[in-house]
């Protein structure tokens, strides 16, 4: 069944899949609008899902703003981020625009920006109560002097850091990708952002054509619990869409084909290992190994390619089990009829962990 609510007249539309067979952040590695349902979805009127895995924001109507944003946090320290985006039924000057942001607004879910050139996420001149704690990725489709754009189709990103978010360019990090093709043409367009922490930069390839893309580099970049309060113990924020259109109605906003992919990877020199104690023969025996990633916190994904190898003395090789629990913990378990002294390799892809070969034993029954 597909709920509707209202909320203060804004349109929000809430995609409340389970990530992965989770319902929390917990073993997040990424996630597909190709995976959502129908049934998982929470929309407000004038915004809506289709069949086919398309979102509609806001349309026909003036004023008109939509929001939409992933159910849980999700890891943004490195992330990829691909989507399809259509906008319709522009006057001859374009309409308002869009955008992709990263928050930690206090209203979480329920976080919305000014409508109008506000574009739902920032303040503007004439309106307060934009999003706090927020990075905007803003695609901007109308020259509003007053904001200083510097044209009617440009790209940039925009951040007031723990403050709220605004669309003026003096909050502009880095400067806006201008030379673009038009993308309000009633065509869809296609981008893919990459956030690399450990460069500070944000980069936005529109079309797969090196010559439209978003290049942002700034040291503020590389700290995103600094910049605006990204959660500090696991490195997550929500993530989502805004979008507005101008006074006159008529625009469509439509989002299709959203990938979200965690760039972190397992940093095998500085993961740990924990509660490694002799075994005992014939019992099942376990340790514990504590991942983090290349930006030293601790991992929330599970890592494919993990595996574990038990080498006794005598050359017997035991097979071990390795079990994923939350927050980047994995447990490590293992049995052996055999006593005597035995070297532990636990690798990811092939690659050691920590200060692998660990030397232990396992002792008579």
């Amino acid at each position: 069944m597909v709920s509707f609510r209202v909320v203060s007249g804004a349109l929000f539309v809430l995609v409340s899949c389970l990530l992965l067979g989770r319902a929390s952040s917990e073993g997040f590695r990424g996630f597909s609008l190709a995976e959502f349902e129908e049934n998982d979805v929470f929309i407000l009127p004038s915004a809506s899902i289709t069949g086919d895995k398309t979102v509609r924001l806001c349309y026909n109507i003036g004023n008109c703003k939509g929001v939409m944003w992933y159910p849980i946090p999700v890891s943004v320290r490195g992330f990829r981020t691909s989507f399809t985006f259509m906008i319709t039924n522009t006057s001859q000057n374009g309409t308002q625009g869009m955008s992709f942001v990263i928050q930690n607004d206090p209203n979480k879910l329920y976080a919305s920006g000014p409508l109008n050139m506000g574009l739902g996420y920032g303040s503007f001149p004439a309106a307060s109560g934009g999003i706090a704690q927020s990075i905007a990725i803003e695609f901007d489709t109308f020259m509003n002097p007053e904001l200083a754009d510097p044209n009617n189709n440009h790209i940039g990103v925009h951040t007031n850091g723990l403050g709220q978010n605004n669309a003026h360019e003096s909050f502009t990090i880095g400067q806006p990708a201008t030379s673009m093709r038009q993308f309000w043409d009633s065509t869809p367009h296609r981008i893919t952002i990459t956030y690399d922490p450990s460069q500070g930069t944000i980069k936005g390839l529109l079309d797969g054509y090196s010559d439209y893309s978003l290049n942002v580099q700034s040291d503020e970049l590389m700290d995103l619990v600094k910049l605006i309060g990204v959660n500090d113990t696991d490195g997550t924020a929500y993530i989502g869409f805004t979008a507005a259109g101008g006074t006159t109605g008529g625009e469509q906003f439509f989002i299709y084909d959203w990938t979200y992919t965690f760039l972190g990877t397992i940093n095998t020199a500085n993961s740990i290992f924990f509660d490694i104690t002799p075994a005992t023969a014939g019992q099942t025996h376990s340790f514990f190994l504590q991942s983090v990633d290349q930006y030293q916190n601790n991992m929330t994904m599970y890592s494919e390619g993990l595996s574990a190898t038990l080498t006794l003395t005598n050359a017997t090789t035991v097979a071990a089990t390795v079990t994923y629990r939350n927050m980047g913990l994995y447990e490590i378990s293992y049995q052996s009829t055999l006593a005597g002294p035995v070297t532990i390799n636990v690798s990811v892809n092939g690659t050691l962990i920590g200060a692998a070969p660990i030397a232990s034993s396992i002792v008579p029954a």
